[in-house]
């Protein structure tokens, strides 16, 4: 971020009513997990100490659903709507939303997030606007504890707090779906749970039915929704490779 810090500042030098267009989720597949969460608040507030006015900050919109848009969506508000929320770097509003919306399965929250946020450290990996399915922080073994750590906070959910912890639960099954024989092979190889069921048919059909309960009509800026990812998960036999789910990938242009 260093050349974008440089412009930063010397816009601050010339002008207090710079206005910022932000883009805070993924756009090219909007249920792959995508950990931006730590840094929203401190964004706004790093914004606003360098003469912005004004912030747009454009996340998965047009469709419910996303990693922890709910969240997100909090920690951006009240910190735009009060910029001295944002000096523990939103720590405070996150525990207070994780917290509130989840319920129960609030510690199993956390520790989704946690996986994400380490794996995203020890890969080094640059989150932009658009990656896919096999982005390096995806390693199979963060993939999986996070699999687990969403299972357990359905498992843990009551009342209202059940169907939120259970769309929460999409993303890490939306990558496991185009990588399910990469997933299921390290599983057995490492002997670790395996936190799916046995087969990617039914586990598509258990996506599905939160796609559809919780009104989702796109999985990414493109349009493309759940009947497009089924005939990329199912080919017909015999049809030919699709570029779009070739090593996993989607490959999405838009």
């Amino acid at each position: 971020n260093a050349p974008f810090n440089k412009d930063m500042e010397a816009w601050a030098k010339l002008s207090d009513r710079t206005y910022i267009w932000n883009y805070v989720t993924n756009f090219a597949n909007y249920f792959v997990p995508y950990p931006n969460w730590h840094v929203l608040a401190a964004n706004i507030a790093y914004f606003k100490a360098h003469g912005v006015a004004g912030v747009f900050e454009e996340g998965t919109y047009g469709t419910p659903g996303g990693d922890l848009v709910e969240l997100k969506d909090y920690v951006i508000s009240r910190a735009l709507w009060n910029v001295s929320y944002a000096t523990d770097g939103g720590e405070a509003l996150i525990d207070e939303f994780v917290t509130g919306y989840y319920g129960g399965a609030a510690p199993h929250v956390r520790e989704y997030m946690k996986a994400m946020e380490a794996s995203v450290q020890v890969t080094a990996f640059y989150m932009h606007e658009s990656f896919h399915v096999d982005a390096a922080f995806l390693t199979p073994s963060a993939v999986l504890r996070a699999a687990a750590a969403l299972n357990s906070a359905t498992a843990a959910a009551t009342g209202r707090f059940a169907p939120r912890a259970a769309a929460a639960s999409m993303p890490p099954m939306y990558v496991a779906l185009w990588r399910w024989d990469e997933l299921r092979a390290y599983a057995a190889n490492v002997s670790a749970t395996w936190p799916y069921a046995s087969t990617k048919r039914a586990q598509f059909d258990a996506f599905k039915a939160l796609y559809q309960a919780n009104n989702v009509t796109q999985l990414n800026e493109p349009g493309k929704n759940i009947t497009w990812l089924e005939a990329q998960l199912f080919p017909p036999r015999g049809a030919p490779p699709l570029v779009e789910a070739e090593a996993g990938r989607p490959r999405l242009h838009w």
